[in-house]
């Protein structure tokens, strides 16, 4: 099993960070993805779009390593996920009442079938 994790420190100004990379697996692979999370501003990562190439095993949401993560909000959300069809998809981190705008997140998973 991999991980791939981004660990820039979550802002509630997001369009300052970072993007995030990509993530490629396999149909059949089993990988653990480590994300930022500020469900304490409002944002929350879309999983419905990980539907129909990969499937959702479990959610784990974490807090940072540190007591200024908690003082900061900075959060992470540990994703396990298993691809099932070769595709291409992205999530989106947004406030769900604004949509995905300039300041929302987003990170591309490539499922494919090698």
């Amino acid at each position: 099993m991999q991980a791939a994790q981004y660990s820039d420190p979550v802002s509630s100004t997001q369009s300052e960070q970072a993007p995030i990379p990509d993530i490629e697996l396999r149909v059949g692979e089993i990988t653990t993805v480590i994300l930022p999370e500020a469900a304490s501003g409002g944002y929350l990562w879309d999983l419905a779009a990980l539907h129909p190439i990969a499937r959702l095993i479990q959610t784990d949401a974490t807090g940072g390593n540190d007591m200024s993560d908690l003082a900061t909000g900075n959060d992470r959300l540990v994703l396990t996920i298993e691809g099932i069809a070769p595709g291409m998809t992205r999530i989106i981190h947004a406030r769900p009442w604004e949509g995905a705008q300039t300041n929302s997140r987003a990170v591309r998973i490539t499922v494919r079938r090698d």
